[in-house]
């Protein structure tokens, strides 16, 4: 089964510490998209690419990103 990396855009404080970290470099803050608290987020670059290492995950602050198993 593959890993998917789901982001709680809602969450996210556009901090980038998950970008820092990913070793694929497919995390980025999205300027196009704002959340309610008025954030810019962080989005998948290219999501076919992602291998669900779940590095962003652990460095997350505040747990927003989540690896999941997908069917």
């Amino acid at each position: 089964m593959a890993k998917k990396i789901t982001i709680d855009y809602e969450r996210c404080k556009g901090c980038n510490v998950c970008a820092q970290y990913c070793p694929f470099k497919l995390l980025a803050i999205n300027a196009q998209r704002i959340n309610k608290d008025g954030y810019n987020v962080v989005d998948i670059t290219n999501v076919e690419k992602c291998t669900g290492c779940g590095i962003c995950s652990m460095m997350c602050p505040d747990s927003v990103l989540k690896v999941k198993e997908e069917k």
